[in-house]
């Protein structure tokens, strides 16, 4: 069996950019480390990055505020999920 020993982040996608700001800062205690845009789409998208004070491996958050939209495939496991 293979085991994980780590990984450089972890990217989640959230709904508003101030509220996920205020979550990873003022309840989880993350410093806001960097703010990038994505322009794949038709419409940018910003992609947020948090990390503890010491930037311990396995420490980064990123997010992507607005960015939650549902494809195809998305679609079908919530409706399987009902």
């Amino acid at each position: 069996m293979t085991y994980l020993l780590g990984s450089h982040h972890v990217t989640l996608s959230v709904a508003g950019a101030q509220e996920d700001v205020d979550f990873h800062t003022k309840v989880l205690g993350l410093r806001f480390i960097k703010k990038t845009v994505l322009y794949d789409g038709s419409i940018p998208v910003y992609h947020l990055y948090y990390s503890n004070a010491n930037g311990d491996p396995s420490s980064v958050v990123t997010t992507f505020p607005g960015g939650i939209r549902e494809s195809s495939e998305s679609a079908e496991l919530t409706k399987l999920a009902r």
